[in-house]
Formats: C-alpha cells, sequence, structure tokens
C-alpha cells in the first residue's frame, strides 16, 4: 500500500518536535484528509490508541474501508517516525472472519473484532518519540497553510447546505434568499454575505443547481419536458427553454438527443 505523502498533514508531522504534538496537530486538521471519519486520541495506563468513529451506517457496513483506513494510518505512523511506529492491537467494530491470522500476518499485531468501538493502540512512549524532521518555522508555515485550507472548506459548508435545501423546495417554485435562509435559521444578510465569502451568490448556486438536474432528468430518465419543468422549479416552459439554451447553448431536446 502506497504511503500518504506530500500533503499539509505530513508536514505538520515532519516538522512538530515530537510523534505525539505531531499527532495532535494532525487531529486538528483531520478534515483536509477525509470528512467520512473523525478520530480522536485516547490513553489509558502504558498505552495510546486512536479510536475512529465512521459519519455514517453505509460507512460503518463496509469493513474493507474501515481496515483499508486503519493500515493506511499504520503505514503513514511508520513512515512519519522512521520505521519506530508498532500497533500493539487493534480493534474492529465490524464481525471477525472465519480466520483472523491475514490480518494479524497484515497488521502486524492482535486483531480483535466485534469490539464497541475503532481503535489502534500502540506503545504510550512513542508519544514522545523526537521528530528527526523537527523545524520550528516550517511548522508555523505548515499550521498556517492548514488553517487556511480548513476555512476554505468551512467556507464552502454553507454551498452544500443550500443544495439540500432546494432538493427539499424546489419543485414548490418559491425558491428566494429569505426562503432559504429561513431554512438554515440564519439572516439573509448573513447568508448573503456567507456566500460572499464562499465566492458565489444565491442565484449563481440556484442557476447551477437547476441546470445539473436538468442535465441529469434529461439524459437519464424519460420525464417529460414539462415534468422536468416542474421538478427544476420554474413556472413556466418558456422560462426554463430560455435558461437551459444559455447554460448549454442547446435546447432540452437537443440536449437530450445527444446523450442517447
Amino acid at each position: 500500500m502506497t504511503v500518504y505523502k506530500g500533503q499539509v498533514l505530513q508536514y505538520l508531522f515532519l516538522s512538530s518536535p515530537t510523534f505525539g504534538e505531531g499527532l495532535n496537530r494532525s487531529l486538528n486538521y483531520q478534515r483536509l484528509l477525509s470528512d467520512a471519519s473523525q478520530a480522536s486520541i485516547l490513553t489509558e495506563d502504558d498505552e495510546a490508541c486512536i479510536q475512529v468513529e465512521l459519519a455514517s451506517e453505509r460507512i460503518i457496513a463496509v469493513r474493507h474501508l474501515t481496515e483499508c483506513m486503519t493500515l493506511s494510518l499504520i503505514r503513514f505512523f511508520q513512515y512519519v517516525t522512521d520505521q519506530h511506529f508498532r500497533p500493539s492491537r487493534i480493534c474492529f467494530t465490524h464481525k471477525p472472519p472465519e480466520s483472523i491470522a491475514e490480518h494479524e500476518r497484515v497488521f502486524g499485531c492482535e486483531v480483535r473484532f466485534s469490539e464497541p468501538a475503532n481503535r489502534l493502540f500502540f506503545d504510550k512512549e512513542l508519544l514522545d518519540l523526537p521528530s528527526l524532521h523537527a523545524e520550528p518555522e516550517l511548522l508555523q508555515l505548515h499550521e498556517k497553510l492548514a488553517s487556511g485550507h480548513v476555512a476554505k472548506l468551512e467556507r464552502q459548508d454553507i454551498v452544500v447546505r443550500i443544495n439540500r435545501v432546494f432538493a427539499e423546495v424546489l419543485e414548490t417554485g418559491h425558491v428566494s434568499l429569505d426562503e432559504v435562509a429561513a431554512r438554515l435559521q440564519m439572516k439573509p444578510r448573513t447568508l448573503r454575505t456567507r456566500l460572499t465569502e464562499a465566492g458565489t451568490s444565491f442565484n449563481q448556486l440556484l442557476g447551477d443547481y437547476r441546470c445539473n438536474l436538468a442535465k441529469r432528468l434529461l439524459a437519464g430518465t424519460d420525464e417529460s419536458i414539462d415534468e422536468i419543468v416542474y421538478l427544476t422549479g420554474f413556472s413556466e416552459p418558456s422560462t426554463f427553454y430560455r435558461a437551459f439554451k444559455r447554460w448549454t447553448n442547446q435546447t432540452p431536446v437537443e440536449y437530450r438527443n445527444s446523450r442517447r
């Protein structure tokens, strides 16, 4: 398995004074890696562990994803500690296979299944392991870079939330900034400001959402044009035709025929 390299989390690890400090800093910015899980570090007696909570039941059901993520963590920790990292045991929430011998061979430690949480255990002393690549000046630069990336993701969160509201209300034909702001429990001015910070506008998002929805319905379903007009929140077919022509330089019929 290829080691995760060349990203800001790796640089945070390598430029931190110790493995433990690098780990804690990286957990603060783990969203840069994935939204599919949330990791935290716990210590007990002479052991430390990383507990990983998956974001949804659909992800939890994919046992191979959990095992792959755990192996990726081990490989990455070995890389940033010059191979000093060794897991002491691993716990998975999913049920065991018929034989766990291959799992213990691959992970290099005891592996338990049907546990309350997904956990990766290791010797607590590793948290104090000095980094051979520690650079205080670079650490500040990397933290600033990571903070900037997280802030950008947080600005984009509002776009995701608005698109969810569009999915709920578009068919009603009553889609306005005031209506969406009310559903998001914020003032219209606040919503407008958040969108400006995200580099977009309400009308731009609404147009993009309608365009993408219309394309999917035209290319992937047999819905009539009149039904698509309704589903995309337009009050009149003529308004929909003009908008679609502006978006794609094709009429809806031309677009559908070109995708069949």
